[in-house]
């Protein structure tokens, strides 16, 4: 029930607030500027990065096309409709403006979105029972602790992805040289049908050995080559280049870029949980109404004052029953309060100050 209480205000709210960015739009932009036609350059370059990810792969594994289906509707999709969005800029029809609220209510709205992808999963869940179990993860959605965990996550969204990219690259580059140097010391695992267990075979292209490290780095290497390559003499003639190979990508790696990573997110998770408590002592020691703080109030309750005498809700319900009402049947008082608008909130004032204790 509190799910649809939320669209049927929330999702009104939106699209007011779209119409009104749109009228401002077009009083700011001639007719010739209400699109962006430079929304998709990056569509273009990621769409050259998958497709140059797919002939790789068709060209050294051959043709996944499950894997090239999940990464064109994974990646290719969604930036599609990110950067039609970013587009437009002033809809010039209905299809366009309906476009812009729904993907505003997916983006900006968590319940709409949360709300779609349960469905999505429930429904999938008749045909693959395990998907069932996805919905456990509605707690998320429930918990204000595990919202600001998963924000401090995705806040910084854009400076870890700068940071997976530089990773990326670094194990392009490890990959390479790996390649060309250490060839015969890079071991893939498999299982070996022939004396059934597990073999290793040194991987002959970057392309393989980038998938290889990716695997095990992601999958808990934290830096640590060693798992991956095999053991070296040490006094060998790649003794010490192999030590620098490991130690560099160690340092690197599983020092700097993994401390980048914990730290961008304990900052963030930090700085929110700053601001929500500078927004609770906020709430608990100034009244919303009028502005009055808790040291300025020294008769009765100041919880009172901010849940009785100035209870916010209490203004919205007025207002919300004039708007509705006819003013040709307004009472004197309310034709007052209809003419003042916003002039009827209190600033740094109450009532309690101006009239006898006693009258109440």
């Amino acid at each position: 029930m509190h799910q649809y209480y939320i669209a049927l205000t929330e999702v009104p709210i939106l699209i007011q607030e779209f119409d009104l960015s749109v009228e401002a739009n077009k009083v700011l932009l001639q007719g010739d500027k209400y699109s962006d036609s430079g929304a998709f350059t990056f569509w273009g370059v990621t769409l050259f990065f998958n497709l140059g990810f797919c002939g790789m792969h068709a060209v050294n594994y051959g043709v996944a096309w499950n894997l090239y289906g999940a990464t064109v509707l994974g990646i290719n999709l969604p930036w599609t409709l990110l950067c039609i969005r970013n587009y437009i800029i002033v809809p010039t029809n209905n299809a366009q403006r309906t476009f812009c609220i729904v993907f505003d209510c997916a983006v900006t709205k968590s319940f709409f979105r949360n709300h779609l992808l349960l469905q999505f999963v429930s429904t999938q869940g008749f045909i693959q029972s395990e998907y069932f179990t996805l919905m456990l993860l509605d707690i998320v959605s429930n918990s204000s602790v595990l919202l600001l965990i998963i924000k401090s996550i995705t806040s910084p969204g854009a400076s870890l992805g700068m940071v997976l990219y530089l990773f990326i690259c670094t194990l392009v580059i490890w990959a390479s040289f790996g390649v060309e140097h250490f060839n015969d010391m890079l071991l893939v695992p498999f299982w070996d049908e022939e004396i059934q267990k597990v073999n290793s075979e040194s991987c002959s292209t970057t392309v393989s050995c980038f998938w290889f490290m990716f695997y095990s780095q992601m999958a808990g290497g934290g830096g640590d080559l060693k798992g991956e390559m095999r053991v070296v003499s040490p006094g060998g003639g790649q003794y010490l280049a192999r030590m620098a190979y490991d130690s560099i990508f160690f340092v690197w790696v599983g020092i700097i870029l993994m401390n980048i990573i914990t730290g961008l997110m304990l900052d963030t998770f930090g700085a929110m949980r700053e601001n929500e408590a500078r927004r609770k002592d906020i709430r608990s020691s100034e009244c919303f109404m009028c502005g009055l703080l808790r040291s300025e109030y020294t008769i009765g309750s100041f919880e009172d004052h901010q849940h009785v005498e100035h209870d916010p809700w209490l203004y919205v319900h007025f207002v919300a029953y004039l708007l509705a009402k006819d003013p040709s049947k307004d009472t004197g008082v309310e034709s007052f309060v209809r003419a003042q608008v916003l002039r009827i909130v209190p600033s740094h004032t109450s009532i309690i100050f101006h009239v006898p204790i006693d009258d109440f």
